[in-house]
């Protein structure tokens, strides 16, 4: 069962929200799976169309990253394409979202600092 991301936030802005997502055109597209097994994030299905053959498809486009556009890059016949990176940083600054990211970090590298092993070997009591 594939993840459902679009009622997540995007650094505190719904992501529902955030007009982000890839765009196939099947025209172009020659059916090679790329994108569907590159995508971490279940944003595609593979399917047949009318002359039988295997197809990308965008079933669930608000699981895409925003800013991500790895498929894109990926695609050998450039089938994929995006929307403007503006889009991206017109929402940073309309939500002023970096003083939500920082605070995202300093809590990344607590977690990190206090998962990393020579944080665990401190805390082991001595001989």
């Amino acid at each position: 069962m594939a993840k459902d991301f679009s009622r997540t936030h995007w650094h505190g802005v719904p992501r529902q929200d955030i007009p982000w997502f890839p765009t196939v055109d099947l025209e172009i597209c020659i059916g090679c799976e790329l994108c569907f097994v590159t995508c971490g994030r279940d944003v595609y299905e593979i399917k047949t169309v009318d002359s039988g053959r295997l197809k990308s498809s965008v079933e669930r486009p608000f699981n895409c990253m925003v800013g991500c556009s790895t498929c894109s890059a990926v695609c050998p016949s450039q089938a994929i394409k995006f929307p403007p990176q503006e889009i991206v940083r017109d929402l940073e600054k309309k939500h002023k979202i970096f003083k939500t990211v920082r605070e995202e970090a300093r809590q990344k590298r607590e977690n990190m600092a206090a998962s990393s092993p020579s944080s665990k070997a401190e805390e082991k009591p001595k001989g």
